[in-house]
């Protein structure tokens, strides 16, 4: 009997998560004026459903599609995020970024 290929990577169950996050890294794509990466650290997590690839203190890489320019680099935003891609390897889908003004 053939043995089945392996895959190098599962895609995460649908999950999502608002987070208070601290900016580290934020600029926009030059191939898509639209597209935004970001690196910053979790500083707390709510989870709404599915498992949780986040965690305080973590300093994680993800993107954005709604306008990132209003924020800067050392500031605290409050996003939804979803974690897409692999177990090992997947980033952060953010979305809904407010800026957190007492912190």
């Amino acid at each position: 009997m053939p043995v089945p290929p392996r895959f190098g990577s599962v895609s995460v169950a649908p999950n999502e998560s608002q987070l208070e996050i601290r900016l580290l890294e934020c600029s926009q794509t030059p191939d898509d004026e639209r597209k935004w990466l970001v690196k910053f650290e979790v500083l707390s997590i709510n989870p709404v459903f599915g498992p949780q690839f986040a965690s305080v203190g973590k300093v994680a890489e993800g993107f954005c599609f709604e306008s990132l320019k209003n924020f800067h680099v050392g500031e605290c935003l409050n996003v939804c995020a979803e974690y897409i891609g692999g177990a090992h390897n997947g980033v952060f889908q953010l979305s809904q970024p407010k800026l957190i003004t007492n912190r």
